[in-house]
């Protein structure tokens, strides 16, 4: 039946989102869009089916989905949980305890294999007084039924130092660039250096776990003569308060958007959560090449969003002063608040925002309304072809997809943390720090038992852009 399950679910899918409703990497699909092309009911108490208790998940994470349904999440005490898309148990693996805890979403790939990356820190002295963390990350592949296929330690950076300072520690999500049948994933890390920092962007096989790339983005040199403990911080990427204890040392730092082209290797953009988001270009054979950069040199923001992938090469990214940033072009939204939620497209091609406690809906360049949530979030919104749904630290309410206007409100607490999904089979799912919601499908499904629906772009997309060759350095 599982296998079934797949051939139905092959047969909808796209070079874009491999299926259209399953949400397969942690912003839904590889170009991290946060849309699913399928329809929902509203995430009401009369249509929740499920709660499930999935243990401490760290901030920022949520769970993924395979395209028969199955859901997949990740916590901090080294658990890959697997559920039915009801919410009800199916199967549960525990890491070793040197692999450390689960930092952040999944992935999975085509053939149903999930990919979550692992890590293990400990506290290390600072030579001006103080501590830092320090540790190591691993990627871990498993099949679809539990089996573990390998742990893939992530590579020494200065064989000089002691090997567990400088593997570099993520709670950025990984995701799969595929081309040609071959995947890899892809995932960036924090690296220190005797002087300071790196962030890399790493590609291993899906197949071996091989490390086929290792790309430096980006890199910072402190001043040892004024030396403080503040600037190994950098790994918390963005403060954050519910007035409750978040679970998890950090939200996570941004993962990577990939766009795919079919008539050549697909485009990875990048932020790098310093000062730039990154255009790079992938070849397993030869590995990363950069071929654009854009930042402001009159701003210095951090991009502080992961990116999201357009259709017409343009990525859109979150900056920690409150801008949205469409290549050179940006958008202040209101409050200046930071904004570490990957943005979201909508069913027509709208573009929503989260910060602080705000929802601003972006058209044509232009913010054309802003909704206020009660609470403060750092979760991505879901959209589906009639709704939007979105966490807050007291609440997770549905949006009619094309008014903005509420149609649910489920009041809860501890929420706005986690990004709440949509499942392949029209569920909706969102999480607090005490479980797993799960909401169900529409009553009338679709074609093969699914809620697929004819829902795509209707408003024009920020101008297009051409990649420039001019690249600007560090």
């Amino acid at each position: 039946m599982k296998r079934l399950h797949l051939i139905c679910a092959i047969a909808f899918c796209t070079l874009s989102s491999w299926c259209y409703g399953a949400w397969t990497s942690a912003h839904g699909n590889v170009d991290n869009t946060g849309f699913a092309r399928v329809h929902t009911a509203p995430a009401v108490f009369e249509n929740q089916i499920g709660f499930t208790n999935v243990g401490t998940v760290a901030p920022g994470a949520n769970p993924v989905t395979a395209p028969d349904g199955t859901v997949y999440i990740g916590n901090l005490e080294g658990e890959l949980i697997a559920l039915r898309a009801d919410g009800t148990p199916y199967w549960k693996r525990q890491l070793g305890s040197f692999d450390g805890g689960i930092m952040a979403s999944p992935v999975v790939g085509a053939d149903d294999s999930i990919y979550v990356v692992s890590g293990r820190s400990v506290s290390v002295p600072l030579p001006g007084g103080g501590s830092a963390t320090r540790g190591i990350s691993i990627l871990h592949k498993f099949s679809a039924g539990g089996a573990w296929l390998f742990a893939a330690p992530f590579p020494v950076h200065f064989p000089t130092q002691p090997e567990w300072m400088t593997r570099g520690l993520t709670s950025a999500p990984p995701n799969i660039w595929r081309y040609d049948n071959i995947e890899v994933v892809m995932v960036p890390v924090y690296v220190t250096t005797p002087s300071g920092f790196e962030i890399h962007l790493l590609a291993f096989s899906a197949l071996s776990g091989a490390v086929l790339a290792d790309h430096r983005v980006n890199h910072r040199v402190y001043d040892l003569t004024g030396y403080s403990p503040i600037t190994e911080t950098i790994v918390n990427f963005f403060t954050f308060s519910f007035g409750t204890t978040v679970p998890g040392p950090f939200v996570p730092m941004p993962g990577v958007a990939i766009w795919p082209n079919s008539g050549g290797s697909p485009f990875v953009w990048m932020a790098d959560n310093v000062s730039s988001t990154v255009a790079l270009k992938f070849d397993p054979s030869t590995g990363f090449e950069e071929i654009f950069r854009f930042r402001d040199p009159g701003q210095p923001d951090r991009h502080s969003s992961a990116p999201m992938a357009l259709p017409n090469v343009v990525a859109v990214v979150g900056t920690a002063d409150g801008r949205v940033k469409f290549e050179r072009d940006s958008i202040v939204l209101s409050g200046y608040y930071p904004i570490s939620a990957t943005p979201t497209r909508m069913a027509d091609g709208r573009i929503a925002i989260v910060s602080d406690n705000w929802i601003s809906v972006i058209s044509g360049g232009a913010v054309e309304l802003e909704t206020q949530l009660s609470g403060l979030t750092i979760a991505s919104v879901a959209a589906s072809c009639n709704h939007v749904f979105a966490a807050s630290q007291n609440e997770f309410v549905t949006f009619d997809a094309k008014t903005m206007m509420r149609v649910g409100t489920l009041p809860w607490t501890d929420g706005g943390a986690y990004p709440p999904i949509i499942g392949p089979l029209g569920h909706v799912y969102g999480m607090t720090k005490w479980g797993l919601f799960v909401f169900a499908p529409p009553p009338t499904l679709g074609k093969l038992g699914r809620p697929y629906a004819t829902c795509g772009r209707s408003v024009p997309l920020p101008s297009d852009s051409i990649l420039s060759n001019q690249i600007t350095n560090n």
